[in-house]
């Protein structure tokens, strides 16, 4: 599966790199941040952090089927580039950082990144509005 990559930066032993990946078939477009509606959700709240800079705006889309189909904006750091992930090189998050991770479904590594792999499904299952 494709997915834009947004990368955080490097860990406190500087030698990995954190990204976040957001699967591009719920995608709808990448926008400004400032092009994004009032209500649009930050990664920062879903995090729970304040120190990620905002540059994009992502319009998911809950499926396929356009009549049934909702949307939000997500507010993301800087999308750098578009890789495919096979799914068999996702792996379940640890148990322990299911709470705090709960808007991803796991985990893919390269050499140098931990690149957590967002589950858009999980945002559409909340009110979202909470989470601002």
């Amino acid at each position: 599966m494709k997915y834009f990559i947004s990368d955080l930066g490097s860990t406190e032993n500087k030698d990995l790199h954190t990204c976040l990946a957001f699967p591009l078939d719920h995608t709808e477009r990448i926008v400004p941040h400032d092009a994004c509606d009032s209500d649009a959700v930050s990664i920062s709240s879903l995090l729970k952090t304040n120190n990620i800079s905002v540059l994009h705006g992502i319009i998911l889309k809950s499926g396929m089927d356009s009549a049934s189909v909702k949307r939000t904006s997500l507010l993301v750091p800087r999308i750098d580039i578009e890789i495919d992930i096979p799914d068999e090189e996702i792996y379940s998050l640890p148990k322990v950082l299911e709470d705090m991770l709960k808007y991803f479904k796991g985990v893919h590594f390269t050499d140098q990144k931990m690149i957590l792999i967002f589950d858009p499904n999980k945002l559409f299952q909340i009110d979202h509005r909470e989470q601002r």
